[in-house]
């Protein structure tokens, strides 16, 4: 499957990895999208965001998926994050690189 046993230290990690992307990543886009906000907030924001690209890009390099070896529901809403943000915003080092590492989820 594409989460682990349900109760074991490995979905607990997997937890950990979905709650990421989802409050540091996918959530940190919507001020980006509101015209209300000025360019220096966005580019607070962008700024934010590079750092957490940069984390997973540096984790993605020593080890294929977020949770090791294998492939989870986290790296598919990672994937899914990222070609947003690819889409939203010229995409920089970290996050091309983030996405050519989960390059398998587009492929399958």
């Amino acid at each position: 499957g594409l989460a682990p046993a349900n109760g074991s230290i490995e979905r607990y990690r997997l937890q950990e990895w979905l709650n990421f992307i989802s409050t540091e990543l996918h959530k940190q886009f919507s001020p980006l999208f509101n015209p209300q906000f000025p360019d220096s907030v966005k580019d607070l924001q962008k700024q934010r965001l590079q750092s957490r690209f940069d984390y997973l890009a540096e984790t993605l390099s020593r080890q294929d998926y977020l949770m090791g070896a294998r492939f989870t529901v986290a790296d598919a809403y990672l994937f899914t994050v990222l070609t947003s943000a690819r889409m939203s915003e010229p995409a920089d080092s970290s996050t091309n690189s983030c996405t050519r590492k989960l390059g398998v989820v587009a492929s399958t």
